[in-house]
């Protein structure tokens, strides 16, 4: 007996067999190859309704067993099994939970829709030069928006986990990683509670405030937009410290800090530098730093990245998080925000008789495309390779 009928998973259909079923489309999932990565762009229940939809959806042997949904749970909800990679790089859509790489640009079909991570320092001119002569039609996650527009869906997601998060490992540093002694992030009679100081009130700014209030923190928040630390103010619904970033109140305010979650993030490129290896110096011995923004090179001089299996280094006395994925560290939970985005996106298409109707129809959608067709759709590729952009519209047009 196989492995795959020991495990009730479907086999691999030969592609005479695919091409037989008319109107059908293909969905390719792939396992992330990096160890940092663990999450999954679909959990089975949402692979359940694609294929109840229609949907062939095949999914690489291990794909979501590190966000806890083992092959099984795949095979009963309608999907293939297979460790055929080349034959899951033949599907219609192509998902990613990693950012493009090589092999995705040499083993993408024709004409294939491909939905991941935009990650612009993996990008290069050969790899577009490839997405482009394969007429590849590539969306971000980062880039998808609300039909209304107002905001980015996936980003908000990974940032309320991140937010979240970040408290939650702060408080495994100062309970577990504390030579010092151990403290307890919480509010006990007749204890001090710890001090918590948030450098941005965005939305990893705001989800790690209210966290930090729930456990009962004494939480200052500080960022360079007054409107946005009015709204947090309403969002946490508990009393808080806000100010105006400013480097001599932060080093005051340092001098008695126990936790520092770094959440400030750039528009333009770097993440300002707001606290000097100086001030980290003169921290509380045993005090954490976790840098959310490292991502964007961090908001503290100190910080560095560090990885899933040792995600502490100490500093100065003072321990530092840089994660630079940290919604991969609870990927479940994780793994089941993206799928409830995405999931319902791909069902969405069916209606419309498939992505690229559905993107001509909702702006949210066509704003997460990049390239359409082989043409490069975004000037912030466009600018740093020095190549040209089409307006979507314009494609949109032309495509009819």
């Amino acid at each position: 007996m196989g492995l795959t009928s020991k495990l009730g998973l479907q086999p691999l259909e030969s592609p005479s067999l695919v091409a037989e079923r008319k109107g059908s489309l293909d969905i390719g999932i792939l396992k992330s190859t990096s160890s940092e990565e663990k999450r999954v762009v679909l959990t089975p229940r949402n692979v359940e309704m694609l294929t109840a939809d229609g949907y062939r959806v095949l999914v690489e042997i291990g794909a979501g067993k590190r966000a806890g949904f083992p092959d099984n749970l795949y095979a009963e909800a309608g999907a293939v099994i297979t460790s055929d990679v080349k034959e899951i790089y033949k599907s219609h859509i192509l998902l990613k939970i990693c950012p493009l790489d090589k092999r995705d640009a040499d083993n993408a079909s024709q004409e294939q829709i491909i939905i991941s991570p935009l990650q612009l320092s993996s990008f290069d001119t050969s790899l577009l030069d490839k997405l482009a002569k394969k007429k590849v039609t590539a969306l971000a996650f980062e880039f998808f928006r609300s039909r209304e527009g107002r905001s980015f869906p996936f980003v908000k997601a990974m940032s309320e986990i991140a937010g979240y998060a970040s408290i939650f490992l702060a408080s495994e540093a100062l309970g577990q990683r504390n030579e010092t002694g151990g403290k307890l992030f919480g509010g006990l009679n007749g204890v001090e509670p710890i001090s918590v100081l948030i450098l941005g009130a965005g939305i990893a700014g705001r989800y790690a405030a209210r966290a930090a209030r729930g456990f009962g923190a004494t939480v200052t928040v500080m960022d360079d937009d007054i409107n946005k630390l009015s709204k947090l103010q309403d969002h946490v619904g508990e009393q808080l410290f806000t100010n105006i970033l400013d480097t001599q109140l932060i080093a005051k305010v340092l001098e008695n800090t126990d936790v520092v979650i770094g959440a400030l993030h750039s528009k333009t490129g770097r993440s300002p530098i707001v606290i000097s290896e100086h001030m980290v110096a003169n921290m509380k011995s045993g005090s954490v730093i976790i840098d959310v923004s490292i991502d964007q090179g961090g908001c503290i001089e100190t910080s560095v990245i560090t990885s899933h299996e040792q995600p502490f280094q100490s500093i100065h006395d003072v321990w530092h998080c840089g994660l630079t994925n940290i919604p991969s560290r609870f990927s479940k939970t994780a793994s089941i925000a993206l799928s409830h985005l995405l999931g319902p996106m791909l069902s969405r298409s069916m209606d419309y008789g498939g992505i690229h109707h559905l993107m001509q129809e909702d702006n949210g959608i066509a704003r997460g495309v990049y390239m359409y067709r082989g043409q490069l759709t975004r000037s912030v590729l466009a600018r740093r390779f020095n190549l040209k952009a089409t307006d979507l519209s314009i494609l949109f047009t032309t495509s009819r």
